[in-house]
């Protein structure tokens, strides 16, 4: 969703998705999540640590 200007895709013409959009980036924890996103983007590669938080540390199993 945070790639709408990017995309090319002009909210005004989606009113309802606009409002929700908005008034989720009103949302503390949103934002938290957000600053951390562009925190680590910004340091370039996680630490192990961080990717066994991210993503756990079970193997995916292929069927």
């Amino acid at each position: 969703m945070r790639t709408w200007k990017a995309q090319g895709i002009p909210l005004e013409d989606f009113p309802n998705v606009r409002r929700w959009y908005d008034t989720l980036k009103q949302r503390q924890g949103l934002r938290r999540g957000v600053a951390l996103g562009a925190d680590m983007a910004r340091r370039g590669a996680m630490s192990e640590e961080e990717r066994k938080n991210l993503f756990g540390t079970a193997k995916a199993r292929v069927r």
